[in-house]
């Protein structure tokens, strides 16, 4: 007898105690050639590649969007306030080269070094996230 009611609540609890993240994608529009952009970066720091993903975030009813910027196997990449610096730098120069620099409102970069090491692969990663206002 007290089955459905037990049920309703219990469908009640999780519903509310459950809260769902929906990420799309939101790639970068720019106002130049990629390959103009490309040499700009590589001016900042030369890099085996770099990996560039927009999206939109949305949680419980609330969004915002972020561009991630990847510099794989950097060379020269410092530590502390200077790796703060590179960053800011990076987001910059990416910033400026959108057709809309108010795309974004998050900029995440990370410096990710890959490792081939026979039948394994190491990855280690340190990232910097900037709000796009102050920069």
């Amino acid at each position: 007898m007290y089955k459905p009611l037990n049920l309703c609540i219990v469908a009640a609890l999780l519903t509310t105690a459950c809260t769902f993240t929906v990420t799309t994608p939101k790639p970068p529009l720019y106002n130049e050639p990629v390959d103009s952009l490309r040499a700009q970066l590589r001016a900042v720091v030369i890099c085996e590649r770099y990996e560039v993903d927009g999206k939109e975030i949305s949680t419980k009813g609330k969004s915002h969007s972020e561009l991630d910027l990847g510099v794989i196997n950097g060379q020269d990449i410092p530590r502390g306030d200077s790796m703060v610096y590179l960053g800011r730098t990076l987001v910059s120069t990416i910033k400026h080269a959108l057709r809309d620099t108010a795309a974004y409102e998050f900029y995440k970069v990370s410096f990710t070094t890959e490792k081939d090491s026979g039948s394994s692969k190491r990855i280690t990663s340190t990232t910097l996230t900037f709000l796009s206002k102050y920069e």
